[in-house]
């Protein structure tokens, strides 16, 4: 296998998506290892991007923000906050209307806004290291549906008056920006798995926070509806049979559609 013989004449942007306990980052260490040997090859977590020079400085200030101001709920802007709620729940609070608009709502709001410029600049070094013949592997991926994890979180309020919610509504009108920015996969594998299999495999997990299965319900319902406007090359895996039949379809998946194979 080499580089240079993809059907995409380049490395490629492979991007694995699905609810928790699905197996994305066991999978991704996986397909490391099997594309290790033959390419160069890496990944990244696009739930926790890094922060960039840019964001950096919110970082600093944050935990006094949260000391400050209570209301602010940043953990949950990243999406992997234990006690999260369901993506409509979510877009819900975040357009607050404007007897309600609290500067704590202004903070979680630039926090979102933080967290979309943190991924675009991820993922846009994913696709110019794909160019240069390294293949990236994604642990997720953003959606370009708002209101879904590793999406956009901001609803714009047009109704509602005042500067406080004038803010509000250009930050989030940038945040939809930014998102739309974000260039799709070259080949995305959606795992899914069964309820029951994945609250047994959450509950066996050694995890600080461990979600709840609350949690995990409003997860899986998010994630069945993830899309990337301009991706056709999406490939759903069950992965209740296990680790190794999983593998093996994730690759041959890849044989596939990146070679030709198969």
């Amino acid at each position: 296998m080499a580089q240079q013989n993809t059907i995409l004449r380049r490395a490629a942007v492979i991007a694995l998506v699905g609810p928790e306990a699905t197996g994305k980052s066991t999978l991704a260490y996986e397909l490391q290892n099997w594309l290790a040997p033959l390419v160069n090859v890496r990944i990244v977590h696009v739930g926790k991007p890094p922060a960039t020079w840019l964001t950096y400085p919110m970082h600093l200030i944050l935990p006094l923000l949260k000391v400050l101001l209570p209301g602010c709920r940043t953990s949950r802007m990243k999406g992997y906050a234990p006690s999260a709620p369901p993506a409509a729940t979510l877009c819900s609070e975040m357009a607050p209307q404007m007897e309600k608009i609290r500067w704590s709502t202004l903070i979680n709001a630039w926090w979102s806004l933080c967290v979309a410029w943190e991924r675009r600049q991820l993922l846009k070094q994913s696709h110019k290291a794909a160019l240069n013949n390294t293949f990236i592997i994604c642990d997720r991926y953003a959606s370009n549906r708002p209101g879904l994890l590793d999406s956009a979180r901001l609803t714009v309020n047009t109704e509602a008056k005042g500067w406080l919610i004038s803010i509000y509504n250009r930050l989030a009108r940038l945040e939809h920006n930014i998102y739309r920015q974000i260039p799709p996969p070259d080949v995305v594998l959606q795992l899914s798995v069964s309820f029951e299999t994945a609250i047994l495999r959450n509950r066996e997990r050694i995890k600080a926070a461990k979600e709840g299965d609350e949690y995990m319900r409003n997860r899986r319902r998010d994630a069945q509806d993830w899309n990337r406007m301009g991706n056709e090359r999406v490939f759903h895996i069950d992965t209740d049979a296990g680790l190794d039949i999983t593998r093996e379809k994730a690759i041959q998946v890849l044989e596939k559609v990146l070679y030709g194979r198969g």
